[in-house]
């Protein structure tokens, strides 16, 4: 198990929890040369999809417009400012399709999902053999060639493909039946991160939305917010302090999330650090201004029910 995804462009450290294997086993694994093993200790509980307190980087900038100056000047004003927490690529994949096969499977629009995992996908790097197998789905739907030429690296459109092509899939079901069944085989875990790529798209469009109306105002009326002491738990490493939207918190601070009260904005209580916008969800409080009117005027027009 694990807690999420880490950047294919980097070099990463990543939390894995294994159960029936020693410890000596796993110090002794020889995964990969690009792969080590350490810090391996027991635990009680195992990592969940979505526990990540969060990631620190180290980033390297190679020619970027204006030279040193401008990256000094760039830097000032986020630590002076702050900046919104994006969720990037990383969530998103290739030409924005894990948003894309999320909102499909959120819709029961399966045949838009397959679609979106397996179609050519201009702007990405790919090689022939995946430029010919996207290209044998696209223009014949011939799952079995698709599957043929496909490379093993391309993971989700292999599992796809697998079921498209299976003999019983084949055999006499109509393409929707076969999409459905091809996206549903797809594991559990898998289907919640492609959900989660289009709420976290949806994310990002109500933070823009916030500063578009709001800038980096005082929280108001109705926002969410961590409450002092949650807040101070978040910030383990530095970061700035002004302006900074926050993802949503997992399920051990729900109850940590605070709803502004009419007093409280017009005191300046919260500073926009403090604000917390959720992922939508069946058990998920929206904030009761015009962002969460937002929230569900969204979600509303892609078919999407808060249930």
């Amino acid at each position: 198990a694990f807690a999420g995804l880490k950047d294919y462009h980097a070099v990463t450290t990543q939390e894995i929890d294994v159960r029936g294997v020693a410890p000596a086993q796993l110090r002794r694994l020889e995964v990969h040369d690009r792969i080590s093993i350490g810090q391996v200790r027991r635990v009680a509980r195992k990592l969940k999809l979505g526990q990540c307190a969060g990631n620190r980087f180290r980033v390297a900038l190679r020619g970027a417009a204006g030279g040193a100056a401008a990256v000094d000047a760039a830097l000032a004003a986020v630590a002076t400012n702050g900046f919104v927490n994006y969720f990037g690529l990383q969530r998103f994949g290739a030409s924005s399709r894990n948003e894309e096969v999320g909102r499909a499977c959120l819709q029961a629009d399966y045949e838009a999902g397959v679609e979106a995992i397996l179609r050519p996908q201009p702007g990405r790097k790919m090689s022939g053999a995946e430029l010919e197998a996207r290209a044998a789905w696209a223009v014949g739907r011939d799952a079995v060639r698709a599957l043929r030429l496909m490379p093993r690296a391309c993971t989700i459109e292999r599992d796809v493909l697998q079921r498209l092509a299976s003999p019983q899939s084949l055999d006499g079901r109509d393409h929707a039946a076969r999409c459905r069944d091809a996206i549903l085989g797809l594991p559990l875990g898998q289907r919640r991160l492609l959900a989660h790529a289009y709420f976290s798209r949806l994310w990002n469009l109500v933070a823009s939305e916030r500063l578009r109306r709001h800038g980096t105002a005082p929280a108001r009326e109705g926002e969410l917010v961590l409450r002092a002491s949650s807040a101070r738990r978040a910030r383990r490493w530095p970061t700035p302090r002004k302006a900074r939207l926050r993802g949503a918190p997992g399920r051990t601070r729900k109850r940590e999330v605070h709803m502004v009260t009419a007093e409280e904005a017009a005191a300046g209580t919260y500073c926009a650090s403090r604000l917390v916008l959720p992922l939508p969800g069946a058990a998920v409080v929206l904030p009761e201004d015009d962002l969460g009117a937002f929230y569900r005027t969204a979600l509303a027009h892609e078919g999407i029910e808060m249930d």
